[in-house]
């Protein structure tokens, strides 16, 4: 069965998710409202985006959180700050010629 893994990023307004395969190709994005409900925005976001995709929930893997709201999206796996969600974004995306020294969130 082919897997993958979803990251979520919480934030006060917007709740993002990416949707990555195995070989950490992006398969889909998606954007919604936090709202009220985090939690439930998350795990409506989630399913939208399975679904969007034709992929099964046991097809998902893991779902990593960051964000401001990370610690209580329930339908997360495992949770990370955004400064270490960078830290592995520049590991994984930056040529390995460059050694970045510095990551600026703005």
């Amino acid at each position: 069965m082919k897997r993958y893994y979803i990251g979520l990023d919480g934030g006060s307004t917007y709740l993002k998710a990416a949707m990555i395969d195995g070989q950490g190709n992006v398969i889909d994005t998606m954007v919604r409202n936090t709202g009220i409900d985090n939690s439930g925005t998350a795990s409506t976001l989630v399913d939208a985006l399975c679904q969007r995709n034709r992929i099964t929930g046991q097809q998902v893997g893991y779902i990593m959180a960051t964000g401001y709201s990370r610690k209580v999206l329930d339908v997360a796996d495992d949770d990370i700050s955004e400064i270490t969600a960078h830290a592995y974004g520049v590991r994984i995306t930056a040529p390995a010629q460059w050694r970045p020294g510095m990551i600026v969130d703005v």
